[in-house]
C-alpha cells in the first residue's frame, strides 16, 4: 500500500510537472504573438485575428482550470488515501495491541479481518489509480491535440498577417506614388500660378504707367485750358452796328464764334492780353463789293501790319479779300484791335471778316 502511494505520488508529480511545461508553452506562443502583434497592432483585420487567438487563449486557460481542477480532485483523493492509510495504521497498531493481550484465536480472526480490509482497500486503490491514469491520458490527449492545433492556428494567423502586411505595403507604395504625382501637379500649379502673377503683375505695371501717363496728360490738358488765352470774332449784320466806316475807325467784331481765357471785349473791338506770352494775331478783311478796304493791326497804338482787300480796276465787279497775321509778345495788359485805314464797307452778310488772337506760350 505504501508502494502504491509513492506511485500516486510520483504520477501527482509528473502531471504537476506536464502542467507547468503546457502553461510555459502558452505564455511562450502567447509572448511571440503579443510581438508579432504589437507590430502590426493598427490593422483592423490583425485586431480580428487578435481577438480569434484571445478565444483560442481563453479556451486554453479553460482547459487548464479543468485540469487544474482535476489536479485538485487528485489531491483531494490522495489526501483521503493518506488519511485511510493513517486510520488503518492507527488500527494496524491496535490490532498489534490486541494480539499482544489476546490468545492465539483471536489474532487469527484479526488476522483474517486485517486482510479482507487490506484487499479492500487495494481494490480502491486501484480503482483509483485507474482512474488517475485514464483521467492523466485524457489529459495528455488533450494537450497533445492543444499543442498541434494551437501552433496550426497561430501559423495560419501569422500568414494572414503576412499577408496583410503585403497587401499594406503595396497599398502604402500606391499612396506614396499618388503622393508624389499630387506633388508634382502642386509645382506645376505653383509654376502656373506663378507665371500668371508674373503676367498680372506686368499688366498692373503697364496699366499703372498708361494710367500714370493719362493722368500727367489730363493734368497738362487742365493746365493748358486753365493758361490758354484764345478767341475769334466776326462782323455780322447786326442791328444797331454801324455799316459805314471811316479812316481812323476801331472796327468792332461784335459776333464772338470762340473765346477762351478772356481778355476781348465785343463792345469796343479791342483785345486786351490777361497773360504774358507769345501770341499770334491774325486778321481776315473781305470788302463790299466792287470796293476796297484797308485796316491795320495795332499793337498800343502801333501799326505792326496791314490788311489791304484792294480793287485794282474799276472795271472789276467782285468781292476782294485779304488776310495778315502777326507773331508777337505780350506783356499782360497790352492792347490789340484792327483799325480803319481807308475805305467804308466790309462784307458782312456772315461773319466773313474775323479777328483772332491766340497766345502759342505762356512760359514767357
Amino acid at each position: 500500500m505504501n508502494h502504491t502511494i509513492q506511485n500516486l505520488e510520483a504520477s501527482f508529480q509528473d502531471v504537476k510537472s506536464e502542467n507547468s511545461v503546457l502553461k510555459d508553452k502558452i505564455y511562450s506562443l502567447n509572448s511571440s504573438f503579443y510581438q508579432y502583434n504589437f507590430t502590426y497592432s493598427d490593422s483592423f483585420q490583425r485586431q480580428k485575428q487578435f481577438d480569434e487567438l484571445q478565444l483560442l487563449q481563453q479556451q486554453q486557460d479553460y482547459m487548464i482550470e479543468s485540469m487544474n481542477h482535476t489536479f485538485q480532485n487528485l489531491e483531494a483523493s490522495f489526501r483521503d488515501v493518506q488519511s485511510a492509510n493513517g486510520v488503518l495504521n492507527g488500527r494496524l497498531d491496535s490490532l498489534n495491541s490486541s494480539f499482544l493481550q489476546q490468545n492465539h484465536s483471536s489474532v487469527d480472526y484479526i488476522t483474517k479481518e486485517l486482510q479482507l480490509q487490506t484487499q479492500n482497500l487495494s481494490l480502491s486503490l486501484m480503482e483509483l489509480n485507474k482512474s488517475r491514469s485514464e483521467d492523466i491520458e485524457t489529459l495528455r490527449n488533450i494537450i497533445r491535440s492543444r499543442e498541434q492545433d494551437v501552433p496550426k492556428n497561430i501559423t495560419s494567423v501569422v500568414n494572414s498577417l503576412k499577408l496583410n502586411d503585403r497587401y499594406l505595403s503595396l497599398s502604402l507604395l500606391d499612396l506614396q506614388n499618388n503622393i508624389s504625382m499630387i506633388g508634382t501637379l502642386l509645382q506645376e500649379q505653383q509654376r502656373i500660378q506663378s507665371n500668371q502673377h508674373k503676367l498680372l503683375q506686368m499688366e498692373i505695371q503697364n496699366l499703372t504707367y498708361s494710367f500714370n501717363k493719362s493722368t500727367i496728360l489730363l493734368s497738362n490738358l487742365q493746365t493748358r485750358q486753365e493758361t490758354t488765352v484764345a478767341f475769334t470774332a466776326g462782323v455780322c449784320n447786326i442791328p444797331g452796328d454801324n455799316k459805314v466806316f471811316s479812316p481812323g475807325q476801331t472796327v468792332i467784331f461784335r459776333q464772338i464764334i470762340y473765346q477762351v481765357g478772356g481778355g476781348y471785349n465785343p463792345s469796343s473791338g479791342i483785345f486786351t492780353a490777361p497773360k504774358t506770352g507769345l501770341y499770334v494775331i491774325f486778321c481776315t478783311n473781305v470788302a463790299e463789293y466792287h470796293e476796297t478796304f484797308w485796316t491795320k493791326i495795332m499793337i498800343n497804338g502801333s501799326a505792326k501790319a496791314g490788311v489791304m482787300a484792294l480793287l485794282r480796276s474799276s472795271n472789276v465787279y467782285i468781292y476782294q479779300s485779304a488776310s495778315n497775321l502777326v507773331v508777337h509778345l505780350l506783356q499782360m495788359g497790352d492792347r490789340v484791335w484792327i483799325q480803319v485805314r481807308s475805305g467804308n464797307h466790309l462784307c458782312s452778310d456772315s461773319p466773313e471778316t474775323t479777328f483772332s488772337v491766340v497766345m502759342i506760350n505762356g512760359s514767357f
